[in-house]
């Protein structure tokens, strides 16, 4: 079943150290036509950024304009 392909892929992910997040997100109509639709989240398995850290214009302006300081300068990923 569909459900049991989805533990068996968790559970390799688990064995490669990795901490997936899944959920069923299957409506009755789609799986009345014989599909079902899971989405998986595994945080620790794609990097935020491939190069450089580039967030973009706002990250530096609403912290200011918020009266905080930005601090884009530190680690930046939030999953070690």
């Amino acid at each position: 079943t569909g459900l049991d392909r989805l533990e068996t892929l968790c559970l390799r992910t688990v064995d490669a150290g990795l901490t997936p997040f899944a959920a069923r997100l299957t409506t009755r109509d789609v799986e009345e036509i014989g599909f079902e639709a899971v989405r998986v989240v595994v945080p620790g398995a794609q990097p935020l950024f491939t190069d450089g850290p580039f967030f973009g214009e706002r990250a530096r302006t609403v912290p200011d304009d918020l009266g905080f300081e930005p601090r884009l300068e530190r680690a930046f990923h939030p999953y070690p």
